[in-house]
């Protein structure tokens, strides 16, 4: 009796050719397209708010661009570098940011400091040649496009570019 229970009840439901008949996709298969496209979907949301893309921003009046590349901001400004390893200490008081460690050595100086957020700042200094220093700004791991450009302004506004 149990036997002809079970095969009156799936008799009810309609066959799954039925269902799909030839030549229309699975539902299985629609399925597979549903999570690829939602897949494809996160995948470029998740792309594009990396920071591994370039973005180059004119300078602010001083005529040379400036680079954000993978969380660090990067350009050149026309300045010794003893000159601008004055205005980048005297930025980091004015921003309000804490330092912590400060390298200086003939070809270059390293500065690291905390935001009143807490977020880890590293300025690194290069001599290029004469008259015009590289500086980078990495703020925190992933990087602050705008802490950056901050400090960078208050860097050439010490520097009276």
């Amino acid at each position: 009796m149990t036997k002809n229970y079970l095969e009156s009840a799936t008799s009810i439901l309609p066959r799954s050719d039925a269902l799909c008949p030839a030549g229309h996709p699975s539902r299985r298969g629609a399925a597979r397209g549903l999570r690829a496209a939602c897949l494809l979907a996160c995948s470029v949301a998740l792309l594009a708010t990396m920071p591994g893309c370039i973005a180059i921003v004119a300078g602010a009046g001083a005529g040379t661009a400036v680079a954000y590349s993978a969380g660090k901001l990067s350009t050149e400004v026309p300045a010794n570098l003893e000159k601008t390893e004055k205005a980048t200490r005297t930025s980091i008081r004015q921003l309000g940011f804490a330092p912590i460690n400060e390298n200086l050595d003939a070809l270059g100086a390293v500065f690291v400091c905390r935001t009143s957020t807490d977020k880890r700042v590293r300025i690194e200094l290069g001599r290029e040649g004469d008259g015009i220093t590289k500086v980078e700004i990495r703020v925190g791991f992933l990087g602050d496009a705008a802490v950056s450009l901050g400090a960078l302004e208050k860097i050439r506004a010490n520097l009276d570019l």
